[in-house]
């Protein structure tokens, strides 16, 4: 019988909340609002989202961390995936395995949930990458001058009206998402926060049907009298829609500065203004590891053209008997990964599974960092199926 170890992984009571939170502080910064933390974390354990790792010999906790499932768009489709969040270890608890063996048993656990991603912002690379989680997207925030876009001239755009305009508002969203993958498809707690946002404005087309909106708030900016313009959320679905949106930002000109969104790499309103004035402000990566992949393969959606079958082995020793060897097939934008004993033509290590699923490596980038390897024709099918715009997340989890 194998040696259980010296930590044990269980759900984080509620008796457990106060430490759990000082830990979340010690660990993250104490600049955050304790009271709004607390009641986060303590909603999180209501549902049954946070995990803890703890010592065997006393309980006592050493790590804790959140997972929860959401779906995100991938290929047009809807593909169930965990996001971690919150991995915290007290810095004197540090070095002894716990935020390992909490990674494990959280990955394990969205595996048998049938999550087929799980994706996370990492606070060190190094530590997930050793675990299987890889880049897999971006999440880039854009700086664009307002009066750049002053010459931009689109429709009009009237101010939300929230209790009428919502349904459609979110039913844009989930058009907008259909088309960029890997955005979420949000819960009612990130529309609730979305909601909180001071000014509104939509490009209605129909009654009960709109191809636009954008969501902002003023924020002062230190040592000039303008304000700047803090985009929360937008989506556009057609072009007099984008249009409408880079419009908006130029008529603010003459009393806000500039304007900060999150978009993709890169942007949709780069098509739209008439110099490269919009400007890449943050970026980090998010990163992602396979879980489920017969359930991932099974919900996403490929290219109509593309038609695919091949062998590949998956070299992922922390899921047991979900690595292995595997038929890969694709046909009618629809795929299956089902287990096969013939002999694979490529290999992809854990790390190479995340990037890929999501598109945001090729397989020729992922063997050129030795993630995978196999013939050049495996690979540039490999690269074929999962290929798409590039994935990135607008909502930080």
């Amino acid at each position: 019988m194998a040696d259980p170890g010296p930590l044990a992984v269980r759900r984080l009571r509620h008796d457990e909340v106060t430490t759990a939170l000082e830990r979340s502080l010690a660990s993250f910064g104490a600049h955050q609002d304790p009271a709004r933390a607390e009641r986060s974390l303590r909603r999180r354990v209501e549902r049954g989202q946070v995990l803890a790792a703890a010592e065997r010999s006393t309980d006592r906790v050493l790590a804790h961390a959140s997972a929860a499932t959401l779906d995100h768009w991938l290929g047009g489709r809807r593909v169930c995936c965990q996001h971690v969040t919150g991995v915290a270890v007290a810095p004197e608890d540090r070095g002894r395995g716990a935020a390992t063996a909490l990674l494990r048993a959280i990955a394990r656990t969205g595996a048998q949930a049938g999550a087929g991603l799980s994706l996370l912002f990492p606070s060190v690379d190094s530590l997930y990458r050793r675990l299987g989680w890889e880049h897999a997207g971006d999440y880039a925030r854009w700086r664009l001058a307002c009066r750049a876009a002053a010459g931009v001239d689109g429709p009009p755009l009237r101010r939300l009206q929230p209790e009428r305009d919502w349904p459609a508002v979110r039913a844009c969203h989930r058009r907008f998402g259909a088309a960029n993958p890997a955005l979420a498809v949000r819960d009612e707690d990130r529309w609730a926060q979305l909601g909180e946002a001071r000014f509104g404005w939509v490009r209605e087309v129909a009654e009960d049907r709109v191809d636009a909106y954008v969501l902002l708030d003023h924020e002062p900016k230190p040592d000039d009298w303008r304000h700047r313009l803090a985009v929360r959320d937008w989506a556009a679905i057609s072009p007099e829609g984008l249009t409408a949106l880079v419009a908006l930002v130029g008529r603010h000109g003459t009393t806000a500065a500039d304007a900060t969104l999150r978009g993709a790499i890169p942007h949709p309103f780069q098509l739209v203004l008439p110099e490269q004035e919009l400007a890449l402000d943050d970026h980090v990566q998010w990163m992602a590891r396979g879980l489920d992949l017969s359930a991932a393969v099974a919900a996403r959606g490929f290219p109509m053209p593309v038609c695919l079958d091949v062998i590949v082995e998956i070299d992922d020793e922390g899921l047991g008997d979900r690595g292995g060897t595997w038929r890969l097939t694709v046909e009618g934008g629809r795929g299956a990964l089902r287990p096969s004993d013939e002999r694979p033509t490529a290999r992809l290590a854990a790390t190479a599974v995340g990037p890929l699923l999501t598109g945001h490596r090729s397989g020729s980038q992922l063997a050129l960092a030795g993630h995978a390897d196999g013939d050049e024709s495996t690979l540039a099918a490999l690269s074929a199926a999962f290929s798409g715009p590039r994935p990135h997340l607008t909502d930080f989890f």
